[in-house]
């Protein structure tokens, strides 16, 4: 299957969440395949380096603000033109390290959801009224897979270590991707998932793959289906 794999040279992808392991992971396969960066970091997760290396496709918002929100996804796009990718991903590396300090709390939950589930909903609603035409953009999220549950009852896995806050904001993530999904799948948007499970930084290539896989427009009709990375 890796030879229907898209030739991404010249694409265009806006990533949110660019100063963790991921960010840096898909700026690296981003840059060797050929395609044109734009990111978007929260103003809490700002990156000198990023911001010296992109110049204005390095933008910052603040948490959960439409207007700051609409701002920079107008600045990076009149810097770098039309968008073909759109990838989300959340700080998944900051918040485990935060959870093993048993903060966990209904006000903590809060403010994980607004920094997480609000900027990804924030993001494609701004993209998605940017751009109405019948351009077949591709959409990738990342997840966690503690807690997820699944396209059924009971598919879900909880694991160990696995915080309350990060399951329960996964499973928010989950429902909302695929409600989003089901709104702008008959605009011409695939939207994917890759849910992260334990050790996911020794697992880079697989995903990758995985994320190779959403771009190529396979999922294009999978109505918010995730790859789930174990």
């Amino acid at each position: 299957m890796d030879a229907y794999f898209s030739d991404h040279k010249d694409k265009r992808c806006l990533m949110l969440g660019g100063n963790d392991f991921i960010g840096s992971k898909v700026i690296d396969f981003c840059t060797e395949t050929g395609i044109h960066m734009g990111i978007i970091d929260l103003e809490t997760h700002k990156s000198k380096a990023l911001e010296e290396m992109f110049g204005p496709s390095y933008q910052c918002i603040d948490s959960g603000n439409q207007v700051s929100m609409e701002n920079v996804v107008d600045q990076i796009i009149t810097e770098m033109g039309d968008i073909d990718y759109i990838v989300c991903n959340y700080y998944l590396d900051q918040l485990r390290q935060e959870m093993k300090n048993q903060d966990e709390s209904c006000l903590k939950w809060e403010e994980v959801l607004q920094d997480w589930g609000l900027n990804y909903f924030l993001l494609l609603k701004t993209i998605v009224a940017r751009f109405d035409d019948d351009k077949k953009r591709k959409i990738v999220f990342f997840n966690s897979a503690r807690g997820y549950t699944g396209e059924g009852e009971g598919e879900g896995q909880l694991i160990a270590e696995g915080s309350i806050v990060e399951a329960a904001c996964a499973s928010g993530v989950t429902g909302m991707m695929t409600s989003i999904a089901r709104s702008i799948i008959p605009k011409g948007y695939a939207v994917n998932g890759i849910a992260l499970g334990e050790d996911y930084k020794e697992k880079w290539g697989h995903i990758e793959w995985a994320m190779n896989l959403w771009l190529t427009g396979i999922g294009e009709y999978s109505c918010g289906e995730t790859y789930r990375v174990y």
